[in-house]
C-alpha cells in the first residue's frame, strides 16, 4: 500500500470519526431501529461459531491455488496462498457478523453478492435467512471450488454461484431473478466499476432492498463511487460505518438522509448529550 494511500486513509478516519454519530443521535425511528438490532446488537449467534470455525482453517492453510485476479491492482493468473487470501481478501468476522443480522434483519426473498472468494462472507449472508435464494459471483475457478465445499459443509445448499468476470455474469444472474431485495458489493474496488454494478442492481432492486457497498474509503476513486451513490436519485438514505457504506432505498424517507455512524462505545458521552 503506498504512502499517498496511507495518508489519505488516515484523513478519511479522522474525517469520519468527528462526524460520525452513536444510536444515540439517531432521530428517524427507522434508522434508530435498524442501528439497534443490526449495527449495535450484540447477541453471539450459533452460526458466528461454526463459520469462524471454518475461517481459521483457512488461516492455517498454507496450500497453493491459481488466482484469477480481475479486481482492482493487477491483473492475471498467479498463485496465492490460501491462507494469504483469507488474511487480505475476507471480511472481517465483525463485518460478516453484521451481514448475518442483515440478512436476518431484512427477511429478503432475495440476495446477492459480487465477489465471493473462498465464500464466508457468503456463508453468514446464507446462514442469516435460510429462506432466500442467494446468489454469488466469482471470477476465479479456485476460490470458488473452495467456497462450494464451504457452504455443502456447512450445509447450506440455498447458494447459487455463478463462475465469471463481473462484466458479463451480473447482468446473465439479474436475467434470473425477479428483483434484488439485499446485496453486497465487494468485487472489484475501482469507481467506474462499483458504479456501474451498483446502478446495474439498482433497476432490478425492490422498493425496500437494501445494498452494502464494501472498503468505501479505500481509495479515493472509492471514496468517488461512494460519493455518487450518496447523489443518486432513487437513494433515500445511507449509513456510512467507514469500512462499508448501506444504502437504502425505501420510499418511507421524504427527504435524502446520509449519516456516519459509529458504535456507542467509541463515543460514549453521546448517550448523555442526548438525555
Amino acid at each position: 500500500m503506498s504512502f499517498l494511500r496511507v495518508y489519505n486513509q488516515m484523513l478519511s478516519a479522522l474525517s469520519f470519526y468527528k462526524r460520525a454519530k452513536s444510536v444515540y443521535q439517531i432521530h428517524s425511528p427507522f434508522l434508530f431501529e435498524f442501528c439497534s438490532q443490526v449495527l449495535d446488537e450484540s447477541d453471539r449467534y450459533y452460526a458466528y461459531e461454526y463459520i469462524e470455525t471454518e475461517r481459521q482453517i483457512f488461516l492455517q492453510n498454507d496450500n497453493e491455488i491459481d488466482f484469477l485476479e480481475l479486481g482492482a491492482g493487477n491483473t492475471g493468473i498467479n498463485k496465492r496462498k490460501i491462507s494469504e487470501i483469507s488474511k487480505t481478501s475476507l471480511s472481517s468476522p465483525w463485518q460478516c457478523e453484521i451481514l448475518f443480522k442483515l440478512a436476518k434483519f431484512h427477511k429478503s426473498e432475495t440476495i446477492l453478492e459480487i465477489g465471493t472468494s473462498l465464500g464466508i462472507s457468503c456463508a453468514y449472508l446464507a446462514a442469516g435467512n435460510r429462506a432466500a435464494e442467494v446468489y454469488t459471483l466469482e471470477g476465479n475457478p479456485s476460490s470458488l471450488e473452495i467456497a462450494q465445499k464451504l457452504w455443502d459443509k456447512l450445509e447450506l445448499d440455498h447458494i447459487c454461484p455463478i463462475l465469471g468476470n463481473f462484466d458479463h455474469t451480473l447482468d446473465d444472474t439479474l436475467s434470473m431473478i425477479s428483483q434484488v431485495d439485499l446485496a453486497f458489493i465487494d468485487g472489484n474496488h475501482r469507481e467506474a466499476a462499483t458504479v456501474d454494478y451498483f446502478e446495474r442492481i439498482l433497476e432490478k432492486s425492490s422498493d425496500q432492498a437494501i445494498l452494502v457497498i464494501d472498503d468505501i474509503y479505500w481509495s479515493v476513486g472509492m471514496q468517488k463511487a461512494w460519493d455518487r451513490i450518496k447523489n443518486n436519485k432513487k437513494v433515500r438514505a445511507t449509513i456510512d460505518c467507514y469500512y462499508f457504506g448501506i444504502v437504502f432505498l425505501d420510499d418511507r424517507f421524504k427527504n435524502q438522509q446520509h449519516i456516519a455512524y459509529i458504535d456507542a462505545k467509541y463515543k460514549i458521552w453521546q448517550r448523555y448529550l442526548s438525555e
